[in-house]
């Protein structure tokens, strides 16, 4: 069927990539160690990701790590909450707990266990003020 062909063409690109991350050697690597896993995946917990981790999963090595890169964004208030008439409440602020991507990342990170309990995931979780952004550019 097509579905299944789409599984199999995105099965295959996933363990193609998997397979070309090389192995750290802590021995000429100063920021490797042990255990740190050589797949990762930005993950926001949604659908797509969710998918692309599991089929990581399939093509990783058993017993290894795979990181989930997991962003939000925190710290100031919104844009909405500066303008006139708006009134500030304790949830107009985000904060990294309350973040979409973070709620839907731990809630698909207990799944992801489920479905390979074998398998260690880490959730990293990566902090972003909004301030932060404006002051890149």
């Amino acid at each position: 069927s097509p579905a299944q062909r789409f599984l199999d063409v995105l099965s295959e690109a996933v363990r193609r990539r998997v397979a070309s991350v090389a192995v750290p050697d802590a021995r000429r690597d100063e920021y490797s160690s042990p255990e740190a896993a050589r797949v990762g995946v930005l993950y926001s917990g949604g659908i797509d990701s969710l998918f692309l981790a599991a089929l990581a999963s399939l093509h990783v090595p058993e017993g290894e790590p795979i990181d989930l890169l997991n962003v939000a964004f925190c710290g100031e208030m919104l844009d909405d909450d500066n303008k006139p008439g708006h009134e500030t409440t304790q949830t107009s602020k985000p904060t990294p707990q309350l973040a979409p991507d973070r709620i839907t990342g731990i809630n698909g990170l207990v799944e992801l266990r489920k479905l390979f309990p074998t398998r260690p995931w880490r959730l990293v979780e990566i902090n972003v003020r909004l301030s932060d952004l404006e002051h890149s550019h």
